[in-house]
């Protein structure tokens, strides 16, 4: 209760059991604000200063009859733990979800890279003349099939070039051979075609001559909007343009890993 400029405790407290009818609180101190605030008749709810300077969730209430105020309160980080306790274990699980999506990603981007450079290496090793070298793996997927043709083909290839001795031998092979070559033309055609991968051909002077579907959805535009247009003219890039220059006048292949062509209208696409 109030008695003049103080606040009155009519009861033992949890901290001070001797407190009641001896323990007073000037109104001037920043602490006990909602005993202040019953004592002086105001009623109502909020966070707080306690008579120990400690933050409070509380409520108080006058008691007109008797002139005195109730308080009840709970001390805030007790309140809160529970709150507190669950943004701790949304943060923790959101870092765990966020590290396995992470991982994920980059596990499946290098399943998908990988053997797609391991075939760009085993066909330049090929291209030199080496035709035992073998790029087949076991995979089941579109690359792998690639690869085991590749290796039918690289076969093939070595008969013919082993079958010189016998004319008519020779022409019978080179007529499978032929065969061969165009059923893995047709695969290579659907392979180009249904790619995911973005693929694109272009002349010396760079003009376009096909693009896939791929290619087209990641420059969002159709694949018959290509035609006639040239690279550089659309995709203006004087350090690409002389890279690939320079694969026209020495006839080396040029591979880029890491450092994406940016297309003006999608930066965030990457060729």
């Amino acid at each position: 209760r109030r008695e003049g400029d103080t606040v009155l405790f009519l009861s033992p407290l949890k901290i001070d059991p001797d407190a009641a009818f001896v323990k007073k609180i000037p109104y001037a101190t920043s602490r006990a604000h909602p005993s202040q605030r019953a004592s002086r008749g105001e009623t109502g709810s909020g966070i707080a200063l306690d008579y120990q300077g400690t933050e409070v969730l509380a409520a108080w209430q006058y008691l007109p009859s008797l002139r005195w105020g109730l308080v009840t309160k709970i001390t805030a980080s007790e309140a809160f733990a529970p709150v507190v306790w669950l943004g701790n274990m949304i943060i923790i699980l959101g870092s765990v979800i966020l590290f396995l999506a992470v991982f994920i990603a980059y596990a499946t981007a290098r399943s998908v890279t990988d053997p797609i450079l391991d075939l760009q290496k085993g066909t330049a090793v090929i291209g030199s003349g080496d035709l035992d070298h073998s790029v087949g793996t076991m995979a089941k997927d579109e690359v792998g099939n690639l690869s085991r043709l590749i290796d039918t083909m690289t076969a093939n290839l070595k008969k013919v070039t082993a079958s010189r001795d016998v004319l008519d031998a020779e022409i019978a092979v080179r007529k499978r051979a032929e065969r061969s070559l165009l059923e893995q033309s047709r695969v290579l055609e659907a392979y180009f075609k249904h790619s995911v991968s973005p693929l694109v051909f272009l002349d010396r002077d760079f003009n376009f001559l096909r693009v896939n579907a791929a290619y087209a959805l990641v420059c969002s535009r159709p694949v018959d909007d290509f035609r006639g247009r040239n690279h550089f003219v659309d995709y203006p890039s004087d350090e690409l343009k002389q890279r690939f220059e320079g694969v026209v006048t020495t006839g080396r292949p040029y591979f880029v890993q890491g450092r994406p062509f940016q297309f003006p209208d999608h930066p965030e696409w990457g060729v």
